[in-house]
């Protein structure tokens, strides 16, 4: 063969070769879309309006995995998690400057939906952008924070799989919601006011007949303050005896554990029986049931009959300080953790050690005997007496919105935690609307007051606030 054949055939090899190159990288490139079409055929997106808000919704996934970090809707540079290898990795600490002091940790349970997916074939990666989606998660304020997380595959495996086997491990990380979309509930009329301690002293000193003021009582809804106090003041502005036996025997405008109006302390400790729960173990496991579902005056009842049924054991006082606190009742909140604490229980808070964005999430213990700090894994990151400990009050974030921290020194080592809003939404964990700031403020302030106290060996004395 001459070497001009030979030359002739090599360049007609060599042009065959980049043709088949050219057609197999054609081919991945038309590969992509289509796998993306597939995928947006099993996650219908949802549709975006100029705001970036949602017009219209799509699929609702909802999270499963930890380290997804969302930024508000008029943010264009997002904070990509990557998932590989089975494992979710929050964004980079470079991409976490890009984002701002302004973005929200998706926390798993959250529900989304999908706005848009992207398959890059090259690299082996597919993207998935999402959008919270506030009434799935029974958010009345709309934040609609938004997120990406990208999938990435080993190298080569998306030229040969189809849309199921992106799906399979998509759902690692984000599962398409059996569950109806949350609607907000339609706003009841407000009740009718019931007759107040104030009503039967205006009534008395327009001098109307005590039958009169009786009958009244009778034919009427009531709201009586029948605490010691309460009578008291009735018997001093004038009440005579009759009506107030009136007052007394009036049945309560709500029923207990009716859930409308939150009783206060004092008609809850005077007009509500004991719940029939049973035993102390049920009243218990009763009671944090509905601490956990956000039902304040269910749960305080609970723990009040606990109590009842054994006085000794602090968990019930603890309990029902846990359940005033949330009622915004903190005078009353601190009268019952000092009572569990004199009675040998430990205080349970879960907090943020402000750390790592306050990423460090757990539970601040307090006792006659310890101090602890435990991450959710269990593991105490520090323990020791009180004495052991020096602390601050309520310590102020500088920044636009109030937040307070708590500052704990042990081992020449300072810690900083953030008390958790239970139903509050915050950003960065520890960033929140009221009354959050108002809760951290106080909670912290408590701490500081009990260990001084304790270090002064007068824990019994309590200051008028906490």
């Amino acid at each position: 063969m001459s070497v001009k054949s030979s030359a002739t055939i090599a360049v007609n090899v060599f042009l065959f070769a980049g043709i088949l190159s050219a057609t197999s990288s054609r081919a991945q490139d038309t590969s992509a879309p289509l796998l993306a079409a597939q995928l947006e055929t099993q996650y219908k997106l949802a549709k975006m309006g100029p705001d970036s808000s949602v017009t219209e919704a799509g699929t609702v996934l909802v999270i499963q995995k930890d380290g997804i970090l969302g930024v508000p809707p008029g943010n264009d540079i997002q904070c990509p998690a990557t998932y590989k290898d089975g494992a979710l990795h929050p964004p980079s600490v470079l991409d976490r400057m890009l984002c701002g002091n302004d973005v929200r940790k998706l926390n798993v349970g959250e529900r989304v939906y999908v706005t848009k997916i992207d398959v890059n074939s090259k690299k082996d990666k597919v993207f998935v952008f999402i959008i919270e989606c506030d009434s799935c998660n029974g958010v009345t304020e709309q934040a609609s924070y938004k997120a990406s997380v990208f999938f990435q595959f080993p190298k080569g495996y998306l030229a040969g799989a189809d849309a199921g086997q992106i799906e399979d491990v998509i759902s690692q990380v984000f599962t398409i919601d059996t569950e109806p979309e949350k609607t907000p509930e339609t706003p009841q009329t407000a009740p009718v006011p019931g007759l107040t301690n104030d009503d039967i002293i205006k009534l008395v000193q327009a001098k109307l007949p005590d039958s009169v003021v009786i009958a009244k009582i009778k034919s009427s809804s009531c709201d009586f303050d029948t605490s010691t106090d309460g009578l008291i003041k009735l018997k001093q502005a004038g009440v005579s005896d009759s009506v107030l036996q009136a007052v007394v025997e009036a049945p309560p405008s709500n029923p207990p554990n009716s859930g409308d109006n939150p009783p206060t302390a004092s008609t809850i400790k005077e007009n509500f029986p004991p719940p029939s729960c049973g035993d102390f173990a049920a009243c218990m496991a009763s009671g944090a049931a509905s601490l956990e579902a956000s039902q304040w005056p269910q749960a305080l009842a609970k723990f009040q009959g606990a109590s009842q049924l054994d006085p000794s054991k602090g968990e019930a006082w603890a309990g029902m300080g846990n359940a005033y606190f949330q009622m915004g009742q903190y005078d009353d909140a601190a009268g019952m953790w000092d009572k569990a604490l004199q009675l040998g229980s430990s205080l349970s808070i879960s907090v943020c050690h402000a750390k790592a964005l306050c990423g460090d999430t757990g539970t601040f213990l307090l006792s006659m005997k310890e101090v602890s700090f435990a991450n959710k894994k269990g593991e105490k990151e520090f323990a020791a007496a009180p004495s052991a400990v020096t602390s601050e009050g309520a310590v102020s974030l500088n920044g636009a919105r109030p937040a307070y921290f708590m500052k704990i020194r042990f081992a020449e080592k300072n810690y900083r935690f953030y008390y958790t809003p239970k139903t509050i939404r915050c950003t960065l964990g520890f960033i929140c609307q009221e009354p959050g700031p108002t809760q951290q403020q106080i909670f912290a302030n408590y701490v500081h007051d009990t260990l001084v106290r304790m270090a002064a060996g007068d824990f019994g004395s309590r200051p008028s606030k906490p």
